[in-house]
């Protein structure tokens, strides 16, 4: 993050869930670790059209 920064919103098609992103690998990213980062999307959440409840899209904010 830029030091200067202080708001910050990341919105988009992270593919961050199921095949594409496990739950281990979601709990290394350090946008997951710095408390600092509010997941607005989270994992329970269902994001897809299909029959599968994922959360491909995410929304992250520093606010």
């Amino acid at each position: 993050m830029y030091a200067r920064t202080e708001n910050l919103v990341i919105l988009g098609d992270m593919n961050a869930d199921c095949s594409y992103l496990t739950k281990k690998g979601r709990d290394n990213l350090r946008l997951r670790r710095d408390s600092r980062y509010k997941w607005r999307i989270t994992d329970d959440m269902d994001t897809t059209v299909s029959v599968q409840k994922c959360a491909y899209d995410r929304l992250v904010a520093v606010l």
